[in-house]
């Protein structure tokens, strides 16, 4: 499978909201970094991703690119209200096909107004 197969296979799983399918395609020592947090470690990075599937609607992926050893994607990452669709690009690295470095670029100011309305309500 090539790496480009890979990576879409991972955000189809995202969209399948199976987070074990998910999981499955992560290296024991992924690293992840995004605009809200960063983890090192599959375990860690699994919990994160845990408690972001219940914001999204679904994904639908826009473009994807090779170069080398790393692929990026861009996605339409559509959740909840008050959210909404949130643009994103996705840079994963590989190593024996597992996927070991993810860099989440977007525009974090809706999940704030999310977690700031979660916060007021309880």
């Amino acid at each position: 499978m090539s790496l480009l197969e890979i990576g879409e296979k991972y955000l189809n799983a995202w969209d399948m909201k199976d987070l074990k399918v998910i999981a499955g395609y992560l290296h024991p020592e992924v690293s992840f970094k995004g605009p809200m947090m960063t983890a090192k470690g599959k375990e860690k990075v699994v919990m994160i991703f845990e408690k972001t599937i219940p914001m999204l609607n679904s994904l639908k992926i826009k473009t994807k690119f090779l170069d080398d050893q790393q692929t990026i994607f861009t996605y339409d990452f559509n959740c909840i209200d008050p959210i909404g669709l949130c643009r994103c690009a996705e840079l994963m690295s590989y190593e024996n096909d597992k996927i070991i470095g993810v860099e989440l670029f977007f525009d974090a100011r809706p999940f704030e107004k999310y977690f700031h309305s979660q916060s007021v309500t309880k």
